[in-house]
């Protein structure tokens, strides 16, 4: 598939998660669990979607390397993200309940190893050079922005936008791959 078109909804799955955080710094309701309503829950539905599609796209460009085993890590976020998009779905038609969904924890941390490994192996292998091999490793840092309040989550909604602009940036593997004109 079009890295580039999975790159642009990658940046929609990030645009979905930031419009929940600002939804809340509007607000100024910190979300938790008891807190999450439909709207957060769309918001996490369209992010688990981008994720999925950034991720097969970072798959796709091999930005973890050529080993067997290195080029499957993004999967495990892909994985964690299928399973985000599958526990909002259910929480938005009233399957389960947002504060007690297990899927959602095994999400998370799908989602969490998996960026981390992309991020490590993206620096080892320099697939992306420049800013592009930043932006995995940007994703998870912002993770500890959670931690400080709600500025934080309009970091880490922007750093899976920018997750999605490093991929449509990206160039395709057949256009890597190449050969340059004499």
């Amino acid at each position: 598939m079009n890295t580039r078109l999975l790159g642009t909804l990658g940046m929609i799955g990030g645009v979905g998660l930031l419009a929940g955080e600002v939804r809340h710094l509007i607000s100024g309701v910190r979300i938790t669990g008891a807190t999450v309503d439909a709207p957060d829950i769309v918001g996490y539905l369209i992010w688990g979607i981008g994720g999925i599609c950034a991720f097969w796209a970072i798959y796709q460009l091999g930005v973890t390397g050529k080993g067997r085993w290195t080029r499957l890590l993004p999967l495990v976020a892909l994985v964690g993200f299928a399973a985000m998009a599958l526990a909002s779905a259910s929480e938005l038609i009233g399957l389960t309940q947002p504060a007690t969904d297990p899927l959602i924890g095994v999400a998370w941390l799908l989602i969490l190893l998996g960026t981390v490994l992309a991020a490590i192996f993206a620096l080892i292998v320099r697939t992306w050079t420049g800013w592009r091999k930043f932006a995995p490793l940007f994703c998870i840092l912002t993770i500890l922005t959670f931690i400080v309040g709600d500025a934080g989550g309009l970091l880490f909604g922007s750093s899976w936008v920018l997750l999605g602009y490093a991929v449509f940036t990206s160039a395709s593997p057949a256009a890597r791959l190449a050969p340059v004109p004499a």
